[in-house]
């Protein structure tokens, strides 16, 4: 008579950072591989395009994925909000983080091809809250995050209407972004804000560039803080407006008007507090108007104003 074995149990790996090991106990996935498809951002109908991810995630995850990113450009603004959100504290983001990353690049390239600002707003939403997000770091995908957002402040034209809409605080929002990654993210290794602030100086100094790239690239150097602000900004000032007012007066694009008034707005506002720490000796108008140009004269009264605000000491 044959001899009947008794029953026993154990255990084995079912999957192993989101892959499934090939061993005897598991079936074999050759023809199921869990790479997910990541939608392209649209509102009006949501495509699809393989995302390059360098790891498998397992199928809950991919689930978790793709129900986020839905949400995250919802048209309904509380849905949105609240998955968007939700990127600032979520601590199980770290396996997906890959794969959202390139959503939002992705997003990001097809909302400037298509000048849909909507498109780009999310996008920059979404990124904001991943960076206040304490579990989670992006330093593997700056090289890819960091040209997007700088997209974003430099591109010509980022919206169909750009005499109604306000690109102005779309651009300064990725300025921000861009500050904020490179404080987080800069060490003596990578030296990640003499670079950022290097490159963004090169396109200051390049004459052929558009005002409203001018005032993008002026906004970022101004989010970088005061060091950038007094060793960057304030030297150049003066050549800077003139260079804008020349570009003004010879264009007969209505945008370039409105750039210009941007500019000035943008400097005087950024550059007022730096200039009363750094430059005590500028006391009058004139002072201010032969060390700043046709500029000086804002610089002085946003520099004296809250002096004369200030309450008399008895």
């Amino acid at each position: 008579k044959a001899v009947v074995s008794t029953q026993s149990t154990g255990v084995h790996w079912l999957t192993i950072e989101g892959s499934t090991p090939t061993i005897p106990d598991n079936p074999p996935m050759e023809d199921d591989k869990l790479v997910i498809d990541a939608p392209v951002v649209s509102m009006d109908s949501v495509e699809t395009v393989n995302s390059v991810a360098p790891h498998e995630i397992s199928r809950e995850q991919q689930l978790y994925f793709k129900e986020l990113t839905t949400k995250c450009i919802s048209t309904d603004k509380q849905v949105r909000e609240e998955a968007v959100q939700s990127l600032s504290t979520d601590p199980g983001l770290a396996a997906v983080l890959p794969r959202l990353t390139v959503f939002i690049i992705e997003g990001i390239r097809v909302g400037l091809g298509d000048c849909k600002m909507y498109y780009i707003q999310f996008m920059l939403e979404m990124l904001d809250n991943l960076l206040q997000n304490k579990a989670i770091r992006l330093e593997k995908f700056l090289h890819d995050i960091i040209p997007s957002v700088i997209s974003c402040m430099v591109c010509t034209q980022i919206c169909g209407r750009p005499l109604e809409q306000d690109h102005w605080s779309v651009r300064s929002s990725a300025a921000r972004i861009l500050s904020g990654l490179v404080k987080i993210h800069n060490l003596n290794t990578n030296q990640l804000q003499s670079r950022v602030t290097k490159m963004l100086h090169h396109a200051l100094e390049r004459h052929n560039s558009g005002l409203v790239s001018t005032f993008g690239v002026l906004a970022g150097l101004c989010e970088l803080g005061s060091l950038t602000i007094s060793t960057i900004v304030l030297p150049e000032i003066r050549n800077i407006y003139r260079r804008v007012e020349l570009k003004c007066a010879t264009s007969q694009d209505p945008i370039d008007r409105h750039a210009k008034e941007r500019i000035k707005e943008l400097l005087v506002r950024k550059c007022a507090h730096v200039v009363q720490e750094h430059l005590p000796e500028l006391l009058s108008v004139n002072d201010y108007e032969q060390k700043f140009g046709d500029i000086g004269s804002e610089m002085f009264y946003k520099v004296m104003r809250p002096a004369s605000h200030m309450p008399m000491k008895m």
